[in-house]
């Protein structure tokens, strides 16, 4: 059984990355694949609001390469 998802919000990372993304609840690091790179986000422990629902908020913090 998985963890519902609901909707963070993201801050930071590389001009034309997503600004939200899906997350399983409860989660304080996000992956998102983006040019062939991991982009790592971590929770702030801060909600904002999105589409009328308070949404966690995710700061970048780094990227790697993509392993193959």
């Amino acid at each position: 059984m998985t963890a519902p998802e609901e909707t963070a919000i993201l801050y930071g990372g590389p001009a034309g990355i997503v600004s939200s993304a899906p997350c399983p609840e409860g989660h304080d690091r996000l992956i998102i694949h983006y040019q062939g790179r991991n982009h790592r986000f971590e929770f702030t422990g801060s909600f904002e609001e999105l589409k009328g629902q308070l949404a966690p908020v995710y700061t970048w913090r780094y990227a790697t390469s993509v392993a193959e």
